[in-house]
């Protein structure tokens, strides 16, 4: 009985459009997939650029053995770029943190990941332009800059392992 009901089932092409259906499905549910991590992945090369641009401004500011307090320009120059990268890049990291949720992922902490990286970012922004209006305050500028790219790096690995979970592969 049930035989001859799929035989008339395929016989009349509905398996064949039913199958043809799903695949199509599938491939579309794929290709989106793919293209979603793709601009995941161009959106993170585009945050470390900008990571790297902060602690190359910062390194070449604090290591100016001709910085003086008088420099004003320069001063406000420097806070301009620092913080105007620091937004786009909070920017980007909200718009990454969009891009990696999934109806299939839910043990990933979306607003955890987000609210530590934008805690990271204000350090990056706080220890970049403290004091820089005043760079003679600040005795130890080598360890500024140490401490900007340690942050920095930290930002860095905390994106890639929230990535790295996000788009790990539920096989060992």
């Amino acid at each position: 009985m049930i035989l001859e009901k799929l035989s008339e089932l395929s016989q009349a092409g509905l398996f064949t459009a039913f199958f043809a259906s799903v695949g199509w499905i599938f491939v579309y549910h794929n290709s989106r997939s793919l293209a979603r991590q793709g601009e995941v992945n161009t959106l993170t090369a585009s945050i470390e650029k900008m990571l790297q641009e902060v602690a190359d401004e910062n390194n070449k500011f604090w290591r100016d053995n001709q910085l003086s307090d008088s420099d004003q320009a320069k001063q406000r120059l420097f806070n301009a770029f620092v913080n105007f990268r620091c937004d786009f890049i909070e920017e980007k990291i909200q718009f990454l943190n969009e891009k990696c949720k999934s109806i299939f992922r839910t043990d990933i902490d979306h607003e955890s990941f987000e609210n530590g990286i934008i805690e990271l970012i204000a350090q990056i922004r706080d220890r970049s332009t403290f004091n820089s209006e005043v760079p003679s305050k600040v005795e130890d500028k080598t360890s500024r800059v140490l401490e900007i790219n340690y942050l920095s790096l930290s930002l860095y690995s905390k994106i890639y392992d929230f990535l790295r979970i996000r788009y790990m592969s539920d096989q060992s």
